[in-house]
């Protein structure tokens, strides 16, 4: 093109140019409903000694009209209540205010307001019953549900030369005695896992982390995550809670350690309550704070109670519903045109997945919400590879990756990551502008408490 010769084996910035909005096929990316949900044409607040909605027009000549007002109130994120206000009528600039009755709130349960402007007529390239805005108001913060009365069978435990097993009529917990793994867990005489349930500090680096070079300056987690090194501590012994015994991490170079602490209750639930401490003052900011399981390939499906549908990010989820989501585990993710971190979900009350015979749901234990995601294969299909030349690219300004989304294989195993944190993506520019520093983890001590919770189908 333009006179020159084409040369194949010039560099280039791989997906730099191929990474916006929408791929190729237009199919949208997770990030257009962000764009679209900072964009909208109008501001919502609510007047809780009113009881009344307000909704200003932000556009500065369009009005606000061929829209309805959609309303629905959510308990736990079902819906309980709803309503509808229609052919709006708001001036460009101009505020209205809606009265929204609501019943008596119980004081165990989480209520959403969900406020949405819906077309009520085609309008160019819309069609009728587009959502235009939307937004929504926590009325009632979610409580965690109390925990299990802890009335079930007492375990046995019979320790091993190698291993220690604790079982009762329903759970069978095999454990590692030098590094006090998961070697296998059963409920019901259905496999949970066969692997331990191992610390995460690392993500699938995205493309805005390979602009500001978090694969190099943060590469000290991601060995963090892969040598790990487990010891027993407290071995396991019955209490009024159950069953409880302690690992403790120490990783490459002793940088930090990982006090884990898991207790078996006697109905079946594990708890883990999980303790950072860094040894060095001088540690880069962590991409993640978590845990993940390795679950078999029968477990297919997932639900959560959350912001959803799409992924949703720290420092990008204004535009996730709060509600519970569900869907198949093959679709939790999505192919960006380069492998690289997907499908997490903020702001988790509880997650669950699935297979024909087993639920197993994962609520957080303390007052943090959580983060997670799950995939259909392991991390090591979304991580960075470097390209051709040392990653070398035409710019200069993003390394480049041999890589493709469509190359992303799955279906071997499933990895369900239950984190409490993950840093956010930022995007100020995408060639060395960091993440915002209210979205980073910097080094410091952390804590946080989950329990997975089995049940039979």
């Amino acid at each position: 093109a333009y006179g020159h010769d084409y040369h194949p084996d010039l560099p280039t910035d791989g997906n730099f140019l191929n990474n916006g909005l929408v791929d190729p096929y237009r199919n949208p990316h997770p990030h257009l409903f962000e764009v679209k949900k900072v964009y909208q044409p109008a501001h919502f607040e609510w007047d809780p000694e009113e009881q009344e909605l307000e909704i200003t027009c932000k556009n500065v000549f369009a009005p606000l009209d061929g829209m309805n007002l959609e309303w629905i109130l959510l308990e736990n994120g079902l819906e309980i209540k709803h309503g509808h206000v229609e052919d709006l009528q708001i001036k460009p600039g101009e505020t209205q205010q809606f009265r929204i009755s609501r019943s008596t709130f119980r004081s165990d349960k989480e209520y959403i307001l969900r406020a949405q402007l819906i077309t009520n007529k085609p309008a160019g390239l819309l069609d009728a019953g587009h959502e235009v805005a939307f937004e929504q108001f926590i009325l009632q913060k979610y409580t965690p549900p109390a925990t299990s009365d802890h009335t079930g069978d007492a375990f046995i435990i019979e320790s091993g030369e190698d291993h220690t097993s604790i079982q009762n009529d329903h759970t069978n917990l095999l454990l590692d005695n030098s590094s006090g793994e998961i070697i296998s867990w059963s409920y019901r005489e259905e496999l949970i896992t066969d692997h331990p349930i191992s610390p995460n500090f690392w993500r699938a680096p995205t493309d805005n982390d390979l602009g500001n070079g978090m694969h190099e300056w943060a590469a000290i987690w991601k060995s963090a995550t892969e040598e790990a090194h487990a010891t027993m501590i407290v071995s396991p012994s019955n209490s009024s809670e159950g069953v409880v015994y302690e690992l403790e991490y120490q990783l490459p170079d002793q940088i930090a350690s990982l006090h884990l602490t898991y207790t078996l209750s006697s109905t079946g639930e594990l708890g883990v309550e999980y303790t950072f401490t860094p040894n060095s003052d001088s540690l880069p900011n962590i991409p993640r704070l978590g845990m993940y399981l390795t679950l078999s390939n029968r477990f297919t499906e997932t639900a959560w109670y959350g912001r959803g549908p799409h992924e949703t990010y720290w420092d990008r989820k204004l535009s996730g519903k709060i509600a519970i989501h569900e869907g198949a585990i093959a679709d939790q993710f999505h192919r960006y045109s380069r492998p690289q971190e997907t499908g997490n979900k903020t702001d988790i009350r509880w997650m669950k997945v699935s297979s024909e015979a087993l639920h197993l749901t994962a609520y957080p234990a303390d007052n943090h919400l959580l983060n997670g995601s799950i995939w259909p294969f392991n991390t090591s299909e979304l991580d960075y590879v470097e390209g051709k030349d040392g990653g070398q690219s035409a710019s200069g300004l993003v390394p480049v990756s041999t890589r493709h989304g469509a190359d992303i294989e799955t279906g071997e195993i499933v990895q369900w990551n239950i984190d409490h944190l993950q840093m956010g993506l930022g995007g100020d520019t995408s060639w060395g502008r960091p993440v915002h520093k209210e979205y980073t983890i910097p080094s410091g001590e952390y804590r946080y408490s989950f329990v997975i919770i089995p049940e039979s189908l």
